[in-house]
């Protein structure tokens, strides 16, 4: 513990704060970049299905949830400016690389491969600022780094927009700024080789009394996945939901397409703030802001109800995520901390990857392929969270009480 406490002592220098903070940019847009582009895709690949297409949008989550979890082993005998640096040049050059693409299956690989990159690059943020940061300070560069994602998210939606009037090809390009990030924190990001106390204990230990991670770190995992699965079910249906319902035109989708992210980074910048007022209850107000959200989504006629909930919606992310990330280093040793954030930060990928899969269970057990259905399901679902967290809520407050008592 002592260990520890030394080391959330240390100091970045302004420069470096830079580099680390800017990391975070990288996180979202490796599938917001190329979004616009898929129905121009369909053109150029008329053999392609739409599965083909689909997979061409989510497969870098395959990778980035598996090599984002293995960080953890990678860190143990690499440094970790390394990984960042190796990670964000692998994400940068075959990212750019399918602007070059004959087929569809080229740009398949190549997407996969930017999934590596992804995956080392995913967790490392929060890894720094647990190094360097501790108590409330944490918890502010923690929804900083959140906000920073979402704001690159905004940035990454108008760029390809206007990439995307030239040609599909060209809004892969956008993701140069990938390569200058890369170059930035080789100069800027400060080492960060693995701990020899730490390798020198795990050698000696026995293995039969290793640490082990807490398994309440699976529960953190499983919540991030499903944040993150009905934020992409509300951003990603804003489109879809317009033109299915004929609500406002085509022309204003991408501005729309904003809000989500604008609500996220709202809730991110003051998520310390209202988790020091709310202490426990931060999580049910988050579920609670996700339903109001849903429920306005399920009655909206109007491009300005649209608005309205994506920002409830992305509110609600931008209060948990971190929230989450500081639940998992709260209850990680410094062992585990590494493998920790690994999980429950490829959790945020795998959220996203599921939400198709999601609405489609959902349309399934209800017979009903209708969106509107689908938000409706997401409110029942975020009112129940609601009150499991308002019993999970009751219950630690009894606890603390009987603690006191006795």
């Amino acid at each position: 513990m002592k260990e520890k406490i030394k080391m959330t002592e240390k100091v970045l220098k302004k420069p470096q704060l830079f580099a680390l903070m800017i990391i975070p940019v990288v996180w979202l847009i490796e599938t917001t970049i190329m979004a616009p582009g898929l129905g121009l895709m369909t053109q150029t690949f008329p053999d392609a299905t739409n599965f083909q297409i689909n997979m061409a949008f989510s497969i870098p989550y395959i990778t980035s949830i598996i090599f984002s979890a293995l960080t953890s082993k990678l860190s143990k005998t690499i440094d970790k400016k390394v990984l960042v640096v190796l990670g964000l040049f692998i994400y940068g050059i075959t990212a750019m690389l399918p602007a070059f693409a004959g087929s569809l299956n080229q740009i398949l690989i190549m997407r996969l491969i930017t999934g590596i990159g992804v995956g080392l690059v995913l967790p490392m943020p929060n890894v720094y600022i647990d190094e360097y940061f501790a108590g409330p300070k944490r918890k502010t560069m923690l929804g900083w780094a959140n906000a920073v994602a979402h704001i690159a998210n905004i940035c990454a939606t108008l760029v390809a927009g206007a990439l995307i009037v030239m040609s599909w090809r060209y809004s892969f390009f956008a993701f140069g700024i990938v390569i200058v990030i890369a170059i930035i924190e080789l100069v800027l990001l400060p080492k960060f080789p693995p701990s020899q106390q730490l390798a020198q204990a795990a050698a000696a230990a026995d293995p039969s009394t290793k640490e082990k991670l807490p398994k309440f770190i699976w529960a953190l995992a499983a919540f991030m996945t499903l944040v993150m699965a009905f934020f992409a079910i509300g951003a990603v249906s804003i489109s879809e939901f317009m033109i299915g319902y004929k609500i406002g035109i085509v022309a204003i989708i991408g501005v729309v397409g904003i809000f989500p992210s604008v609500g996220n980074i709202a809730g991110s910048l003051l998520s310390k703030k209202i988790s020091g007022v709310l202490k426990g209850w931060h999580p049910f107000v988050a579920c609670v802001s996700f339903a109001i959200g849903f429920a306005i989504y399920f009655t909206a006629n109007s491009v300005a109800a649209i608005c309205i909930a994506v920002i409830f919606v992305g509110f609600g992310t931008g209060l948990l995520v971190p929230y989450l990330l500081e639940a998992t280093a709260s209850i990680c040793s410094e062992r585990t901390m590494v493998l920790g954030f690994g999980i429950v930060t490829a959790c945020i990928h795998l959220g996203v990857f599921l939400f198709p899969y999601i609405e489609q269970l959902f349309a399934v057990v209800g017979n009903n392929n209708e969106l509107r259905f689908t938000m409706l399901v997401s409110t029942v679902f975020m009112i129940v969270a609601a009150l499991l967290c308002l019993i999970v809520v009751k219950k630690t407050a009894d606890a603390r009480k009987k603690e006191k008592a006795a």
